[in-house]
Formats: C-alpha cells, structure tokens, sequence
C-alpha cells in the first residue's frame, strides 16, 4: 500500500468542507448562556398535562468565534493541528450535527417516549394540553423531528416532535424540553403545531385558533346541522372502568355561505369522577354542501363513579353560525378487576420437597374478582442460590373468568447446600393490562422431614375453620353505631396505595384506608377536617413528607391524640436491613431519594407533644411478596431485625407480620389481613369483657391469633406485632379505641 506524505495529507485533509470536516472530530461545547429558571432537586415532571408556562426561554446567542481544541491530540494521529470550524449551536438537519448531539437525539427520543408511555391510557394514547386553545389532545407515537435538537444550556434540551393525534386533527407537533440530570426527564411541553398551523410554542398566550381572528365576513349565512353516533368497545352501551368511548359527530354545511373555523366544544355539565373529554375538537371550514366527521373521545377512568353521564358538545363558527348544542347521555360504570390468588399448591409423588431432588410443583392460580383477568400468565420465583429451575419459569394462564381457576407446573431442585428449614418459593401472576395482575406469593414451602408438610394440604371450604367461616359472611365496611363525641383534638392521616406508577399495586389497599376514614369519622370521635385521606396518586413522597411531618407538628397539642395508618408496599434496605414506605411515585431501587423510611415517622410522631399516638402498619418489610416490594437483582431478607425499628415516646405500632414474613390480603372481606380483623374487632370481636369498650390490649389480643388462623388457610406464616410488647404496654394498652356504650 502506497503511503501519502505528511504535506499531501494535510493538503487532502484541509480540502474537506469545514461542516463536514466538524463530524469527525470531538466536539467540544463552549461556555453556554443558561437562561432557564433552576429547579429544586425535589422537582419532578408534570403529570400528564402540560404545565402553564412560566418561563420564557432566550437561545444562546450565535457564536461566531472560531471552534478551538483544548488539549493534546493522541499520538497516533500525526495529522498535526486539527482544521478549525465556526461552532454551530443551531442544526438544520440531522446529518450536520455535532456528534455529541447525534447522540443526545436517540436519547432526547427516549425520554419522551417514556414519559408519554407512563401516561398512556389503555388505548395506547397519552393526554396533552394545547395551551393556545385550552383542549385536550390525546396523542400517540412520537417521532423526533430530524434537526430540531437544541441545547438550551449546559443541562437543557429543546427539541420538536411529531406525534399522532387520536381524534381530531390528524398530526400535531409537540415542544418538549427535557432536563438531563442522572436521567433525561421531561420538564414541559406544549403544542407547536396542529395540522400544520403554527401555535406558537412556549410561552403563547391563551387565544383562539388564528382561523377564528381572520375569518372572513360571508356574503351568505352557514347554516350548521350535527348527526351523533355514540360507540364504545365493549357493545354493551354503556362506557365501563377502563373503556375509552367515541361520539361520531358528523357536521353539514346547508346554508349558501361558507362556514369558517367551525368547532366542537365539549364539556359536562355534571363532572362524573373518572370521566374526561377533549375540550375541542377542531372541524375547520366548511363550504356549503360540505360535512365533516369528527370524533370525541370520552375516557373513563377505572376509578369512574357509576353515574347517568351527561355530555353537552357545542358547535361553534367563527362568524356566529353555530348549530344547535347536543346533550347526549350514557351510563357508567366501575371498573370490575380481576383478583388473582393462590387456591391450592401440591407436590408431586411423596409430597414432600428434598435437599438434592427435583420436586414437581402444582399451583392453582383462581380469579377471585369481578372482572376477568386475559393473557394470565405465570411466573415461578427462586430467592436463593441454592434452588434452581429444572424447567420453564412461566406457564400460561389463559384467560381467567370471574371464579375460575387454573393449574401449572414448575419444577425445582434444592441442591445439598440450603440449610434452612423455610424454601424461598413464590408465584407471580401478570396479565394483559399488567395493572392486575398477582405480586409474588410466598407458598410457605419447607423443606420435609419425613412427613408430608402440613402447608401443603390443599383445603376445601369444608375444611375450613369455622370462625373464618363465620368471617367471609360478616361486612366490616360499615362502621358501629356509638355515642362518642367529637374530639377536636383527634388528628390522622390515612394513607391506602393501590395503585403505583413504577411497581405494581396492592389490592385493597386504598379501599383499607377509605374504611378506617369511615369508621374514624363516624364512630371514633374524630372531625373529618382533622382527618387526611391520601389514596393512590395523592400519596406521593411529597404528600408523605408534608403530612407526616410538619402538619402534624403545627396542630399537635399536649391533649391531642394521633392515629396513623398506612396501606401499601413496605420495601426493605438491603444493606442495613431498615424498613421504608414505598409512595405512590416510589421506586425500591431508590430507597434514599424515593422513599419514605420508618426512622423518619417515628421520630416524627415521638417528638410530638400528644396525650398517645397509634401506627397500624398494614404493609410487610421483607421482600419477599404480598405487600412488600423489592429492588431489582436483590434477594428477599430472612432477618429483618431492623425493619420495625423501635419508636419512642408514646407511639405504639400494629404491625401486620414479622420481619420475615408477608403481609396477606383477606380476598372474602376485599381488606388486608390485618386491616379486615382489626375493623371486625372494632365491630365488638375484640370485646373480651363485654364492656362495651375495645381497649388497644384486647384488640391485639384477639387480631393476633385471627390473622394466623387466616394466613394458615392460605398456606402462609403471618404474625401480627405490637411495639411495645403486650406485656409492656401499661396504660398504653388501656387506650380505648372504640366505646359502643
């Protein structure tokens, strides 16, 4: 091979167009004009809609100098200086971009499709906000817009993307600013472009569309008439939990003049909660003769309240030619999930699981909901080295109807080397929604010693004790009659976290804390402004931290009384054992910044000046399934003697299990466990004396053993815990919580 001379290199070299010449070097950025208001490091994106705009942002002026490179080059390259080349900080295209910023589009790209995906309904689409008009777009598939990436400054990135609009208008382009911290997050975005038709960004003033401004004054009237098709998925006319509906509306044109910006507004006239719709839908203009389709989209919620909706949608035209206003009416109804349980396990040949055998699992999954449960799907899970699979860690479901049930089969093998007497062995369901499906299920497995293990006996309702029995047919959801007055010094915060964004949720639990509200409010002698309710999205870090802390701190006296329930997924620290409340924006791999830890509520609650204080912790801390939840790639922990932690002061705390164990739900009752046992003994179960009182003492007294009767049919270990023990409360376990006399 021929070599060139270090001359005729260099003159080949400098003969390359300056832009192209720039890509193949590092790029180096310099210093930027950061013109962003600096946010706090407890900011976190907007929901789903788009925030009202607060900044106006200034781009970096154009740089003109000369691009300088800092450093020494490698030796390998004996090129000599590199060529310069005016830094750019605008791009066209995407072929001329720096490579630095070739880069940052795929991740830039990234970052909006997860945050419109972790706000995408079941449809697929995601709800955002045009600033210029005040509705609602639902939008799917975002596409980066080549060469419109822009680094505002040294942390924040602009860049435009074109998305689908679902109903409506047929494309949209969407502003997004992204922040790049550890991870690139969404901070803002808003609607550029509809149809084509600028909308001016950030920072545009609420107006209406420009058809409307410069529409022309017709020498004839339009005369506007409207058709309606309503449609939903399911057939049944009527929109479920879950469901997103459709009105067809279709808009004629029969006067001899032209009809300009016609628009369909829609609103109800009574909100019906879970229930939302667009607030515009553009139509455009119609010459006459013409008509036009267009669809609203009606979204319900699976928290939708069962109501006669009312739905008013408006035609409007930008001349004042508007055709008549339409009141369409449907039901709705709530959504009816699935339930996923254990029912039955079973160990093939001796029934007994071995040191060094393979043993042949059969568990039986049941929908114990109301709502079928589509694409179940399996999942066999191993928390120790010293197990492995001997075949598929999944086994299909099916689709599972309310009260039906189905069999699958594992195989594991238990080598020689685990010593302990209790086998790491859950079961995990998920389905299609992958909203319902089951978290991971101890299946109380030991290994044998010679006899068939008593948890493994498959029970049959006529098995059953009779107190359980007696326990489906009883409701707890209605709260007892009793004379107590109202405390003005009474003080709670109820927390029930069903639903989660990033971890799957915990059946019951909002529904736990809406009835402890009840039964606080109702027969407890507590004022219901005295009483926070936070349920799902509204019992974020934030909402803990606020609640748990300075609110009660600033109304606390020396007479007042505190209860605190909590409902939801407890998370262990891997390295120091300590126990943390998983919000409903939690994430297990975060601990630290994402999580509430006990540590911090009960020195909270020990520093206030109250008369007593209760926790009911209806939630577990070891990892290992039902109301806990683990961090990824970490193993469930056998010895949490850290994760309770003891409190001080007055406090007293109802924990659901031990530090080993898990927290179960009680599926006839729709409860937890130990939140269904504890509102029975409220109900006058827990009256050993027959005074009419129920005392902290005698309620856990009779919890205790109920939940591990209970736990024991359902093939788990659960003890519920006191702190102080039972032997040491003292006038502590004289507290009365309930007095029906």
């Amino acid at each position: 091979m021929t070599s060139l001379s270090l001359a005729a290199m260099l003159a080949v070299f400098s003969a390359v167009p300056a832009r192209a010449v720039e890509r193949s070097y590092e790029y180096t950025s310099p210093p930027q004009v950061e013109t962003r208001t600096a946010y706090p490091s407890s900011y976190a994106p907007p929901a789903i809609h788009y925030i009202p705009a607060q900044n106006n942002y200034t781009p970096p002026p154009s740089y003109s100098q000369p691009y300088v490179p800092q450093g020494n080059y490698p030796a390998q390259n004996n090129y000599g200086p590199k060529p310069v080349a005016p830094y750019v900080p605008h791009w066209d295209s995407g072929p001329s971009l720096p490579p630095v910023m070739i880069e940052f589009q795929d991740t830039f790209s990234d970052a909006v499709k997860t945050y419109l995906g972790e706000h995408a309904g079941s449809d697929g689409a995601a709800s955002v906000k045009d600033e210029a008009t005040g509705g609602q777009l639902r939008i799917r598939r975002p596409q980066l817009i080549p060469g419109s990436l822009v680094q505002l400054s040294r942390t924040e990135f602009r860049g435009r993307v074109k998305v689908q609009v679902v109903s409506g208008a047929q494309t949209a382009e969407l502003e997004v600013h992204v922040i790049k911290d550890w991870d690139w997050e969404v901070s803002k975005i808003s609607v550029a472009a509809l149809d084509g038709v600028a909308r001016g960004g950030y920072g545009a003033v609420r107006q209406a569309p420009a058809a409307t401004a410069s529409a022309p004054r017709p020498k004839a009237p339009a005369q506007l008439t409207s058709e309606v098709l309503f449609s939903e998925p399911s057939g049944n006319n009527r929109l479920d939990g879950g469901e997103t509906g459709m009105l067809t509306v279709t808009v004629s044109n029969k006067g001899k003049g032209p009809a300009y910006a016609v628009r369909l507004l829609a609103h109800l006239p009574a909100a019906v909660p879970g229930l939302t719709v667009p607030a515009e839908v553009l139509v455009g203009e119609l010459k006459p003769g013409q008509s036009a389709k267009r669809e609203v989209t009606i979204e319900a919620s699976e928290d939708v309240a069962a109501a006669r909706a009312k739905l008013q949608v408006d035609v409007k035209e930008a001349n004042g030619f508007d055709g008549d206003s339409m009141l369409i009416e449907f039901e709705t109804r709530a959504f009816e999930k699935p339930r996923l349980e254990v029912a039955a396990i079973t160990i093939g040949g001796t029934g007994i699981v071995k040191a060094g055998e393979t043993a042949a699992l059969t568990v039986t999954i049941r929908n114990a909901g109301a709502g079928p449960a589509s694409a179940a799907v399996a999942h066999l899970v191993l928390s120790s080295p010293d197990l492995f699979l001997s075949g598929e860690p999944t086994a299909s479901l099916g689709t599972l109807a309310p009260g039906q049930s189905a069999k699958v089969e594992f195989e594991f093998f238990v080598n020689k080397r685990y010593k302990a007497k209790a086998l790491p062995v859950a079961v995990s369901v998920t389905e299609a929604t992958g909203r319902h499906g089951m978290a991971a299920s101890s299946l109380g497995l030991a290994l044998g010693q010679g006899a068939p293990m008593r948890v493994m006996a498959i029970r049959g309702r006529a098995e059953a004790a009779a107190p359980a029995a007696e326990a489906e047919e009883e409701n707890v959801d209605e709260p007892p009659k009793t004379k107590t007055p109202i405390d003005p010094e009474a003080y709670a915060v109820l927390i029930g976290i069903e639903k989660y964004r990033d971890v799957p949720g915990v059946d019951y639990a909002a529904r736990d804390a809406q009835t402890w509200h009840a039964y606080l409010t109702r027969s407890m002698g507590f004022d219901s402004r005295n009483v926070i309710l936070l349920q799902n999205e509204r019992a974020t870090l934030t909402d803990l931290a606020t609640y748990l802390g300075p609110w009660l701190k600033d109304r606390v006296t020396a007479k007042s009384r505190v209860f605190i329930f909590y409902a939801g997924h407890g998370s262990p620290d891997p390295k120091s054992g300590e126990g943390y409340l998983i919000p409903h924006d939690g994430n297990p791999n975060y601990l630290e910044t994402k999580a509430f830890p006990l540590r911090r509520l009960y020195a909270n609650l020990a520093s206030l000046p109250s008369k007593d204080v209760t926790v009911a912790l209806d939630s577990c801390f070891s990892g290992v399934g039902g109301r806990s939840v683990l961090a990824k790639g970490t193993r469930p922990l056998v010895h949490m003697d850290k994760a309770g932690m003891a409190p001080g002061g007055d406090v007293v705390v109802l924990a659901a299990s031990g530090g080993d164990q898990i927290s179960s739900f009680y599926p006839p009752g729709q409860h937890g466990l130990l939140t269904y046992f504890l509102l029975k003994g409220l109900q006058g179960a827990a009256d050993g004396d027959t005074d009419g009182r129920v005392t902290t003492s005698e309620l856990f007294s009779y919890v205790r053993p109920a939940v591990e009767r209970e736990a024991n049919h359902q093939h788990v270990e659960q003890t519920p815990t006191i702190t102080p023990a039972l032997d040491r409360l003292g006038d502590k376990g004289r507290r009365v919580w309930l007095d029906r006399r």
